[in-house]
């Protein structure tokens, strides 16, 4: 059986512990997760019936709302990323064909809370974020790295992913797109403040 990271992190939460099947496989960004926050794995045939049930029975956090994404271009290497992340989760693409549309249509599906939020992979981010953030409802961040997304989303809880398809590789996209995918906590009473208070400057 292989175990994704929202799995383990959902196992972790659950019992405080990991514990696997002795011929379970981890994917990339679960061994990340691990390595990123230090747990060690235990193995274990009697435990294996256990784990499957702590996993399958947490509910979902990523059935529903979905994550939507959005390509400015051909870009096979980002189309493949997608189309591999989206074997473990739910991703839907937007049709919309111009970026200010796209933002537009993520607004409205934002405050009607039909979505969790979107990737867009993009040539040029700068333009992406400058065009995501006029509006308070989008929180967008540009992604580098791992680490990098994980501060941002500690901070800023964001519903934007922006990654600029052009520098990275097939597997590097896809991690992210996956680390994005992982829901994170919802904005703090302070940030949600400061925001509104900066949409009124002017």
């Amino acid at each position: 059986m292989i175990y994704t990271a929202r799995q383990i992190e959902d196992m972790h939460r659950a019992a405080g512990q990991i514990v696997l099947p002795y011929r379970a496989r981890l994917t990339p960004l679960a061994k990340d997760w691990l390595k990123a926050k230090q747990i060690a794995v235990g193995y274990s045939e009697a435990t294996a019936d256990a784990a499957k049930k702590a996993v399958e029975s947490k509910p979902s956090k990523l059935a529903a709302p979905p994550l939507l994404w959005w390509c400015d271009g051909p870009a096979g290497s980002a189309r493949a990323a997608v189309t591999s992340a989206a074997k473990e989760i739910p991703l839907d693409q937007i049709s919309t064909g111009l970026l200010p549309a796209v933002i537009k249509m993520l607004v409205t599906q934002v405050k009607a809370k039909k979505i969790a939020g979107a990737v867009l992979l993009v040539k040029n981010p700068s333009l992406a974020l400058v065009y995501a953030n006029r509006n308070a409802a989008l929180r967008a961040i540009a992604a580098s790295t791992l680490l990098a997304m994980d501060e941002a989303i500690n901070a800023v809880s964001p519903n934007v992913l922006v990654i600029e398809h052009t520098r990275l590789t097939v597997q590097q996209i896809k991690n992210m797109i996956l680390r994005f995918g992982r829901t994170g906590p919802a904005p703090s009473d302070v940030l949600q403040s400061d925001l509104k208070e900066l949409a009124q400057c002017g």
